[in-house]
């Protein structure tokens, strides 16, 4: 089919429903990936009751990352927000900076600003981890101009809510 000598079926991200790999990884070239990286500083802003979950999901992209470094990948660590978690919902809302469109030498990139359902933000209606938002998206707009793509931000709070953001509603382009 596409040139591939060997395809590799990575197990879902635990507590996301789409089960797509663009939340969490995108590669940037031939030989260069990245990987959503939830830290430390986000886990620990966590209540009792989604930490372990949140956890959880930190143990599986730290584990993804080792296995496509182990598969003579490029591996940049990208950093992501944390996922929302809802009483009674199974799974979380997922917002990652992997989710983006590259094109031309450009990159479309998901931006979190204002949650679109009250239930994913705080009672100041905002995310829970707001405070490290301006630093990712610096980050982030620093790695994707390292591999040469000149970065462009959107607002996808819309549609992170409904279960996709930029990539997840770009890739399937009727002819």
């Amino acid at each position: 089919g596409a040139g591939c000598s060997e395809v590799t079926i990575f197990p879902r991200m635990p507590y996301e429903g789409t089960g797509h790999i663009d939340m969490w990884a995108k590669f940037l070239n031939d030989d260069t990936v990245i990987v959503s990286e939830l830290r430390d500083e986000v886990l620990n802003l966590y209540s009792n009751t989604y930490y372990n979950k949140a956890r959880t999901v930190q143990t599986y992209l730290n584990t993804r990352a080792r296995e496509i470094a182990a598969m003579g990948y490029k591996v940049i660590r990208m950093p992501t927000p944390g996922p929302v978690f809802v009483a009674n919902d199974t799974n979380g809302m997922f917002r990652s900076y992997t989710n983006s469109l590259t094109v031309n030498g450009s990159v479309i990139i998901p931006r979190y600003t204002t949650p679109a359902y009250a239930q994913h933000g705080d009672r100041n209606g905002q995310y829970f981890d707001a405070a490290f938002i301006s630093k990712y998206e610096r980050e982030v707009t620093q790695i994707y101009q390292s591999i040469g793509y000149k970065p462009t931000w959107i607002t996808t709070d819309d549609l992170i809510g409904n279960g996709g953001a930029v990539h997840c509603t770009t890739m399937q382009i009727a002819r």
